[in-house]
């Protein structure tokens, strides 16, 4: 017997090694199960932690077309008010030349009359003096004198 006993125990050896075997393939298995969860979780968290992020990043974006939008639209309203104004000035500025024109040659037109005025009479007093002084060189009758001076 001691060959039955023998392999019986060799058997018996084996069948422990197994259910060992068994039990580590177990554990390994359940470890497994346990990683693949916490991976399975970590996915989860970081799909819903992208979510977040491209949800943020969509209103983000919303608020920033919003805002180029208005800030186009301000930009266009500001051209729209500067063209104005330059059109409005041009149009002072224009005025403003036309008046100037207008009161430089009134200006000029008083002043030439001054002139010929006073040309006038720088003429008639130089003649008087001229004649004053031919009435000394000369005898003139008084007469004459005094038409031509009273």
């Amino acid at each position: 017997m001691s060959d039955l006993e023998d392999e019986n125990k060799v058997l018996w050896r084996k069948v422990q090694e197994g259910e060992e075997a068994l039990q580590r393939a177990g554990q390994y298995g359940l470890q497994l199960l346990d990683d693949k969860m916490d991976l399975h979780n970590k996915l989860e968290e970081q799909r819903i932690e992208m979510s977040n992020v491209i949800e943020d990043l969509e209103q983000e974006k919303y608020s920033l077309q919003r805002e180029v939008e208005l800030k186009a639209r301000m930009l266009e309203s500001l051209r729209s008010e500067f063209d104005l104004v330059k059109t409005q000035q041009k149009h002072q500025i224009e005025q403003q030349q036309t008046l100037l024109e207008r009161n430089h040659a009134l200006e000029l037109s008083d002043l030439k009359n001054k002139v010929s005025i006073f040309a006038v009479f720088i003429f008639k007093r130089s003649m008087f003096y001229f004649l004053l002084y031919m009435k000394q060189m000369l005898p003139v009758d008084s007469f004459i004198f005094h038409v031509f001076f009273h």
